[in-house]
């Protein structure tokens, strides 16, 4: 998301709840938020108006979930607003659950959660904020107990999502480089052919 910080992005709100919501979370992840009321003169170098006017071809709409939010953002910045080939979303099973979004070979944002149900959940968040022509889960081959229920639960939430396990021996790094290493192994998962 860092690669993004220059690339100007204003939020079309008068919910000064949703914009200290909001601002905090994208300038963490990177990516400078401008502040405008509706209505309000858009600077010319703005490339993307979140929640801003549906015949301005700028906008974005604010999703439901904040990341979800941040990621239709990324995918305007990242492609115009077209969607993504292919977007994989990888699953490091285990206690602690790593998630990765890769779109296009290119890692946009990883999580993590503590149990089948949130890992689940996030994935389907996700999806909410990206288009791509296609899309797949890689589901990683380790703690299998805890990968057979993701991938089941995945498939129960959509069954056109396609869900597939991956290999993912020798997935986790010696150093993490997302500061974790469930989120690597998630983005290596990702990458990797299905079984």
């Amino acid at each position: 998301m860092g690669e993004r910080r220059n690339r100007p992005v204003a939020l079309v709100t008068d919910d000064f709840r949703l914009y200290h919501e909001l601002a905090p979370f994208f300038e963490r992840s990177g990516v400078q938020l401008l502040g405008l009321a509706p209505g309000e003169e858009v600077p010319a170098a703005v490339e993307v108006l979140l929640g801003g006017p549906e015949d301005d071809a700028r906008s974005v709409a604010v999703r439901q979930d904040r990341e979800a939010t941040l990621l239709a953002v990324a995918q305007r910045l990242d492609a115009g607003g077209e969607p993504y080939r292919h977007v994989v979303y990888g699953v490091d099973p285990g206690e602690t659950v790593g998630l990765a979004v890769v779109a296009d070979d290119l890692p946009l944002w990883v999580g993590e959660a503590h149990d089948v149900e949130g890992a689940v959940a996030r994935v389907l968040a996700w999806r909410t904020g990206l288009e791509a022509r296609a899309e797949s889960v890689h589901v990683g081959d380790g703690a299998p107990e805890v990968g057979r229920a993701l991938r089941r639960a995945l498939r129960d939430a959509d069954r056109d999502l396609r869900v597939s396990m991956v290999p993912e021996h020798g997935s986790t790094p010696q150093a993490p480089v997302t500061g974790s290493r469930h989120t690597d192994a998630a983005i290596r998962i990702a990458r990797r052919r299905p079984l």
